[in-house]
């Protein structure tokens, strides 16, 4: 991997362990390489919302001493196995649904829709000490993707443009027509009943 140490570079450095899974990846490789050298072994669960899979688990035997201080005795002693479940477990938590995920939910929502047209690809961080990423960068843009939905936008518009000819021309328009004429053929009647009240004052006179 670019601008990253290997394994063997790590130990040299005075490396404690590896994390051995990740999601629903299994590292055999470091596994092996692990129990080659009497490292520590840990997974990594990724489980960042409640919601989320569980793939693996960190085996530890506190005998019943789950102090932080014990945990992190077993840690450095290396006495760590795991548990691994390529199909992972069930999401058994929902978060709720609150105001203020409402508020914030159609920016952010709008803008992961927008991430769709380009991918970002770096790799994982790499711990070497020029830093940067694993991997070489690489940014893919979807240009056929941004022309489809320029198509769409385009059709929508059209339609939209057709609809309201539609509303405004054999709905809306013959209803303000309509509207304008009672209002001009009151004002007339209006009128005619003045005219006519004043023609019959002359006659009484």
């Amino acid at each position: 991997m670019q601008d990253h140490p290997s394994r063997e570079q790590l130990l040299e450095m005075g490396i404690d362990g590896f994390e051995i899974a990740n999601g629903g990846t299994l590292d055999t490789i470091s596994l092996k390489f692990i129990q080659d050298n009497n490292l520590l072994l840990i997974t990594g669960t990724d489980v960042h919302y409640p919601d989320t899979n569980a793939f693996s688990w960190t085996i530890l035997n506190t005998n019943g001493n789950r102090t932080a201080s014990n945990i992190m005795a077993q840690l450095k002693a290396r006495r760590t196995s795991f548990l691994f479940d390529p199909t992972g477990t069930q999401p058994l938590a929902y978060p709720p649904e609150t105001s203020n995920y409402f508020q914030t939910a159609p920016p952010t929502l709008l803008g992961q829709y927008f991430q769709m047209f380009w991918n970002d690809q770096t790799g994982m961080y790499s711990f070497s000490p020029q830093g940067g990423f694993c991997h070489q960068e690489y940014i893919t843009i979807r240009y056929q993707l941004i022309g489809y939905f320029i198509a769409w936008v385009l059709v929508g518009f059209l339609i939209f443009e057709a609809v309201r000819l539609v509303v405004v021309g054999f709905i809306w328009g013959p209803l303000q027509r309509r509207k304008k004429y009672l209002r001009r053929k009151k004002v007339e009647d209006d009128m005619r009943s003045e005219v006519g009240a004043g023609d019959l004052e002359d006659v009484q006179q």
